[in-house]
């Protein structure tokens, strides 16, 4: 995706992991204010520091706990489901179905 590919391209120039910027020059701007705003009222406020590397860190947490948990769960839940099925029709069919037309070799 584009925000993924930007996100990567500046980061691995200035080392910050940050969001792109807003499309419309006038979203950026208000975008910065407020972001400049909330920084003046609260000088001090939580980031996400990397274990290893504590020059990199993050303002807000990208991917949610219960984001991560929708995003393995369902998944699996489908592969389980399909190979539920195919097992089933498997054990009731089994290679039964198609046994009547079998070619004839003359």
């Amino acid at each position: 995706t584009p925000d993924s590919t930007l996100t990567h391209l500046f980061s691995s120039t200035s080392k910050c992991a940050s969001s792109p910027c807003q499309s419309r020059r006038e979203d950026n701007i208000n975008w910065v204010d407020s972001f400049n705003r909330r920084l003046s009222e609260r000088p001090d406020f939580t980031c996400y520091l990397h274990q290893n590397d504590t020059s990199a860190l993050l303002l807000h947490k990208l991917y949610s706990r219960e984001l991560m948990l929708h995003s393995l769960v369902w998944p699996a839940v489908v592969a389980a489901t399909s190979l539920m099925l195919i097992l089933f029709t498997w054990l009731l069919a089994g290679c039964r179905v198609w046994g009547q037309d079998k070619p004839l070799i003359a």
